[in-house]
Order: structure tokens, then C-alpha cells, then sequence
């Protein structure tokens, strides 16, 4: 699927097995049934779309996920975002930031940002620490 990118994934228990999910809350949701001595489940997800407010909601309630989300934000420029053909703002994902930290206590964080993307200068790089 064109310009769709890679869909989120589930990392569990220590062996870490990888396998794609679609980010739907009903998906994630606690099916009462933890199969194979399932310990806990870490949710990654490789585009801030993926974490609408029903999935927060389910990542915040069921105690099986980690209160920890690995969530791209690429760059601080709004620029070059829209560059990278990545459909959201600084102040959207900063937004989101802030509604899941309000929804998930002692939440951490993980990000991947890129420097140097074709016509990024160091202003604007440097816009990410702003």
C-alpha cells in the first residue's frame, strides 16, 4: 500500500516477537484471556495517526501494556514534515503528547528524529530542542 508506511507493532515478553497489528482499539483491547503466559505487551507504533483516543484509552486501562510508546516524531519543522509527506504538525504532535501523558501516569517516551533531510539546515534542525 502506497504511501501507507509500516503499521504498528507489538513487542512482547523477552523473546520480543514482532508481528504487524492494525491500530484499531477493539484490536488492543483486553480479550480476557492471556494466552500463553503473557506477560506484558509494549506498543510501538511508527505514525502519530495510529494513536487515536480510543487506542490511548485501551493502552492506559488494560495493564498489560507497558506505560511505555515508541512514537516517531521526525523532525521539529513543520516544514519538513510536510516534506517527508508526514501528515501531522509540531503543535498536532505535541498535542497528542500531552493527551497521553494526561491519559497514561508515568508514561516514558521514545522517539526517532532525523537530521540532515534534503534542505534542512542547522536552524532548522535546531527548531527540534525549541
Amino acid at each position: 500500500m502506497e504511501g501507507r508506511g509500516r503499521s504498528p507493532e507489538l513487542r512482547s515478553g523477552c523473546l520480543r516477537p514482532r508481528f504487524p497489528v492494525t491500530a484499531q482499539a477493539h484490536i488492543l483491547a483486553p480479550s480476557g484471556e492471556r494466552k500463553g503466559g503473557l506477560r506484558w505487551i509494549r506498543f510501538l507504533t511508527s505514525h502519530p495517526k495510529d494513536l487515536s483516543r480510543e487506542v490511548i484509552r485501551v493502552l492506559a486501562e488494560d495493564p498489560l501494556y507497558c506505560k511505555h510508546v515508541h512514537l516517531c516524531v521526525q523532525s521539529g519543522s513543520d516544514a519538513v514534515l510536510k516534506a517527508m509527506n508526514r501528515r501531522y504538525t509540531r503543535e498536532s504532535y505535541l498535542g497528542l503528547v500531552d493527551r497521553m501523558k494526561a491519559a497514561i501516569p508515568g508514561l516514558s517516551l521514545s522517539t526517532d528524529i532525523l537530521v540532515g533531510f534534503p534542505g534542512e539546515t542547522r536552524k532548522i534542525s535546531s527548531s527540534l530542542w525549541d
